[in-house]
């Protein structure tokens, strides 16, 4: 009985180190579902633009009930010009930062991420990235293209901005008015993310206004476009005020006809 126990424990133990010094690789973020991969590997990241910073997250499989097996990882092999920004140990995780320059071409790019234990000679792996170069990344929709409201009263428009990079990127989300009517709003975009914007419209005068919303990023850069239109509506305030105005300078047997002449003008039908 003792030597079969003996005999699990020590298996138990074996199959524990091999797990532990054969540990996968987790990429565990920017990706939208964990991928494992064994040294050597090679994994296709995903599109990214000019100037921005892959941020990757990644884990072992080792289950090690105290933490991370890994004390340090490196990217290497980057292209002309990459940068590595360091990395970050966590209790399960190690963060790394990837910059691609601003003046980079569209193109397939291709650079390495080795961690790396304390014996770092003999436990270390190492796998490949493959990320895709593109000039937009990020497109603006909305399910409203048209909006009524009187003057004075705010209409609000739903934006949907997608971004398609594995990097998160700032931009501001702005219109063709003027500020005063609608004021910029700066958001976050999250990789492989469409996220909903809420554009608030100040009504100021009346007519129709054709316009549209765009996205731009912190360098001026425009990124996409969308048409919309409002129709905008003197107010019931406005309306009386501008018949009354005039009230005092018509004699009382003109002012039905003037009252009429108010009715035809600001568009409104007798019912």
């Amino acid at each position: 009985m003792d030597s079969s126990l003996k005999a699990v424990s020590f298996l138990f133990l074996l199959l524990f180190w091999a797990g532990s010094a054969m540990a996968s690789v987790v990429v565990v973020y920017p990706l939208p579902s964990e991928a494992v991969l064994s040294d050597g590997d090679s994994l296709a990241l995903g599109s990214v633009m000019p100037g921005q910073t892959i941020h990757l997250i990644v884990s072992d499989s080792s289950l090690r009930p105290d933490g991370l097996k890994w004390t340090g990882a490196a990217v290497s092999s980057l292209p002309a010009g990459w940068q590595d920004l360091g990395f970050k140990r966590e209790d399960k995780t190690l963060e790394l930062d990837v910059g691609v320059p601003a003046d980079t071409l569209p193109g397939v790019y291709v650079f390495s991420v080795e961690v790396r234990a304390p014996r770092e000679s003999v436990d270390a792996e190492r796998v490949s990235l493959k990320v895709i170069v593109r000039d937009n990344l990020i497109s603006l929709s909305s399910p409203k293209l048209s909006a009524r409201a009187e003057v004075g009263q705010p209409v609000l428009y739903s934006l949907l901005v997608s971004n398609e990079s594995v990097a998160s990127v700032s931009v501001n989300v702005r219109a063709t008015l003027p500020a005063t009517w609608v004021p910029a709003q700066p958001v976050v975009l999250k990789p492989n993310a469409v996220t909903e914007v809420l554009m608030p419209v100040n009504v100021r005068s009346p007519g129709r206004k054709s316009f549209g919303f765009f996205v731009d990023g912190v360098d001026g850069r425009k990124f996409a476009q969308v048409p919309v239109t409002l129709e905008a509506l003197p107010s019931l305030k406005g309306k009386y005020e501008a018949f009354l105005s005039g009230y005092a300078f018509y004699p009382l047997s003109l002012l039905p006809f003037s009252f009429l002449n108010w009715l035809i003008g600001t568009g409104l039908s007798i019912q």
